[in-house]
């Protein structure tokens, strides 16, 4: 039994690491369907597929110019107003379909116009006057939306006739939202292929935009403060240690009982006065002076 789960295992990796990549950049303008091959499979061929809403069958049939064709484009005009997909092929790999999305709009497809945001808000402005909303009376748009990235849900079906925009509200302020829209019927059958998704930001308020500048003024000012504490810390600490360098430089102050002994291991030395080392001194007395004064020379 074990040995069979590890047989199906391998089986099951084997498959998905052999899985073919899809074509990418599916869309159609004016009945051209065109996409990108992917980059691993150049050498790939691909078939394209319609859906029509008014067969009875809702089934995928080949278009049969393009059934395994090396093109990267098929015109589909005879079609009509259909959906479409491609597939790729190479040896015994079959992708995962891709369908198209109008990238213009056109008669069969519709086309996002004008998106205005503001925040927790996006608006899609809709075309009432649509060949297949004239051609179908309960014709009407579902609106699909979402982050960026992520997979579109559907938001509403909107009648074009109520307004000309839909307002998608509650959105995350900061982050992009894109959005879709497909035409359908009775609410049900969707007529030719959507729109290409269109992307926004969505902008954030005042209240939020004042809220980030003073969070950010406190982090400056929070980030300048601890630098320059951190820089006092640093420059204390080495300014002690430049003190310690010093000290262990610094000669040891020599004993005073050595100093005596030094002083008198000195040798003596005898000055003797010379005479022509003092310079002779002579006095002069008036008679007045010598009366008053004896003066004895030696």
């Amino acid at each position: 039994m074990l040995y069979v789960l590890l047989w199906i295992y391998v089986i099951a990796v084997r498959v998905h690491s052999e899985e073919l990549p899809s074509p990418q950049d599916v869309h159609v303008n004016n009945s051209l369907l065109m996409w990108t091959p992917a980059h691993q499979h150049n050498n790939a061929a691909y078939t394209v597929q319609f859906r029509s809403s008014e067969s009875d069958s809702n089934t995928w049939k080949d278009v049969q110019s393009c059934v395994e064709t090396a093109l990267t484009s098929c015109d589909v005009t005879k079609y009509g107003c259909v959906q479409l997909r491609v597939q790729a092929h190479t040896h015994n790999l079959t992708s995962t379909p891709v369908e198209a999305c109008s990238i213009l709009g056109d008669s069969c497809g519709p086309s996002v116009g004008a998106l205005r945001t503001q925040p927790g808000i996006l608006s899609v402005t809709l075309s009432s006057n649509h060949r297949l909303m004239l051609d179908h009376t309960f014709a009407k748009y579902r609106v699909y939306y979402g982050l960026e990235g992520q997979p579109l849900e559907k938001y509403k079906i909107h009648a074009p006739d109520s307004k000309s925009s839909v307002s998608i509200k509650g959105l995350d302020e900061g982050k992009s939202y894109c959005v879709y829209v497909q035409i359908v019927l009775y609410d049900t059958i969707d007529l030719g292929p959507p729109s290409c998704p269109k992307c926004m930001v969505i902008p954030e308020s005042d209240e939020k935009l004042q809220q980030v500048k003073i969070i950010a003024s406190v982090s400056c000012v929070i980030i300048v403060v601890g630098l320059s504490v951190g820089m006092a810390y640093v420059l204390l600490h080495q300014q002690k240690r430049i003190n310690r360098i010093k000290q262990w430089f610094k000669p040891e102050p020599m004993p005073k009982s050595l100093c005596i002994l030094q002083d008198h291991q000195r040798p003596l030395i005898a000055i003797t006065p010379q005479e022509d080392q003092f310079d002779r001194i002579s006095f002069t007395f008036t008679h007045e002076e010598q009366g008053l004064t004896s003066v004895q020379e030696t």
